[in-house]
């Protein structure tokens, strides 16, 4: 990784560690399936299993980032090592393959009055003070939310891109991030964290404008988990990128001990009418 390239990866971080945006693993995903199938793709099934702790004001941080792409079944893997030469570990994973859903109708993104617009400003400058409060705290480059207004089921917002984040991306992970940080809005105000861990889809139709606007929509919210479906569009309503069942934990439940398998040991027995050895007991 070069800090100078992803710049804004540095503004996302949890207490005092900086971490990976899960939009940065959609936006790998998506990447790779362009890269393989030269059109639109979505990314089916993304999974984040391991969050990725950046040392970002280290001057020595030395992380890489691979994404494998299966060209069997178009399952994506993205994992993380060290200058080290340390084992893999694997972060996030999805299936990507060719869009063919056709785009959702454009939404209605009305202007809103002058005063209304105050009163949005308002609300997604004291969302992200909470947010921090929380110990999630987004930098400058990331805090790109914009006129958020919210019911108890839905939350929209505009945003507009800073030029310090770049442009070369597909679905554009700041934009992503962006549309991520408005579904924070509609979980639970306990104090306590919330990550993205899984969607159950990723489209994009096109890499979203610099200036546009999110629409987020509850599917489930309870104590310490929520599912949402978030829509990205570009400043006249039209759809670029949706992102369908996106669930999101508490960070400890994110990080609960995870689930345990074992295996089933056959061993050899004596054939039929050859008595047994005796078993002693250890």
């Amino acid at each position: 990784m070069e800090p100078d390239r992803v710049p804004w990866v540095g503004d996302h971080t949890i207490g005092q560690t900086g971490v990976m945006p899960a939009a940065a693993f959609a936006e790998m995903a998506l990447a790779a399936g362009v890269q393989a199938v030269d059109a639109p793709v979505e990314a089916i099934g993304l999974h984040i299993d391991t969050a990725l702790a950046l040392p970002w004001n280290d001057d020595a941080m030395d992380v890489r980032l691979r994404t494998s792409l299966s060209p069997d079944d178009g399952i994506t893997r993205i994992s993380s090592t060290d200058g080290a030469g340390s084992t893999w570990q694997e972060h996030a994973r999805a299936q990507v393959r060719r869009l063919l859903r056709p785009r959702p109708d454009p939404l209605d993104l009305a202007v809103r009055a002058p005063g209304q617009a105050d009163d949005g400003e308002q609300t997604a400058k004291d969302h992200y003070a909470y947010l921090s409060e929380c110990g999630l705290a987004y930098g400058p480059r990331l805090r790109v939310l914009r006129d958020l207004r919210t019911t108890e089921s839905t939350a929209r917002a505009r945003y507009t891109l800073p030029p310090s984040v770049g442009a070369t991306y597909h679905a554009h992970p700041v934009v992503m991030d962006a549309a991520l940080q408005a579904a924070l809005a509609l979980m639970p105000r306990d104090g306590r964290v919330y990550l993205p861990v899984s969607a159950e889809a990723v489209r994009c139709w096109q890499t979203p404008d610099t200036i546009g606007g999110v629409e987020v929509r509850a599917r489930a919210i309870t104590s310490g988990e929520g599912v949402v479906d978030i829509t990205i569009t570009d400043s006249h309503g039209s759809v670029t990128v949706t992102m369908s069942e996106v669930r999101m934990k508490t960070l400890e439940a994110h990080h609960r001990r995870p689930t345990e398998f074992y295996t089933t040991e056959l061993r050899a027995v004596p054939l039929a009418g050859t008595p047994a050895p005796p078993f002693t007991a250890a």
